[in-house]
């Protein structure tokens, strides 16, 4: 799978700057996605467990506000989203608020790292290997 993706990469790379340089909702937070910015999350406090909740846009961010009003009440919660409007209705209702990363080793390792969560809560149907692999090493 990471060989696909860096092939990928390598091979699409005119496409993908392409689409960067022409689609302004392309760029929104490529910066965190790619791991080249502070998530800003602080560090997990200590005697909480800490949810990592992943939404990838409005609908899923709607849908899961009654789970995460639920695990505010006794725990931490980050918040991550992958379009620029679910960010922006995020940072409405919740402190913790990042992008999600793109599914490649380096930058799923800097979030976990960043995020240290105690359980991974994706709320949709695509799926990421790397982020489901550094999961299950991550999270106890």
């Amino acid at each position: 799978y990471n060989a696909l993706v860096l092939v990928g990469l390598l091979l699409g790379w005119p496409v993908l700057l392409y689409s960067l340089l022409a689609t302004p909702k392309y760029r929104a937070g490529l910066g965190q996605k790619l791991g080249l910015k502070s998530l800003n999350i602080p560090p997990k406090p200590s005697g909480l467990r800490r949810y990592w909740v992943h939404c990838v846009s409005v609908g899923e961010l709607n849908a899961a506000q009654p789970l995460i009003n639920a695990l505010m009440q006794n725990a931490d919660v980050v918040i991550t989203t992958t379009t620029a409007t679910g960010q922006a209705l995020a940072k409405t209702r919740y402190a913790q608020v990042c992008y999600c990363p793109l599914d490649t080793v380096w930058t799923v390792k800097h979030a976990m790292e960043t995020i240290q969560p105690d359980a991974l809560l994706i709320l949709e149907t695509e799926l990421w290997p790397n982020l489901f692999a550094f999961a299950h090493h991550y999270c106890p």
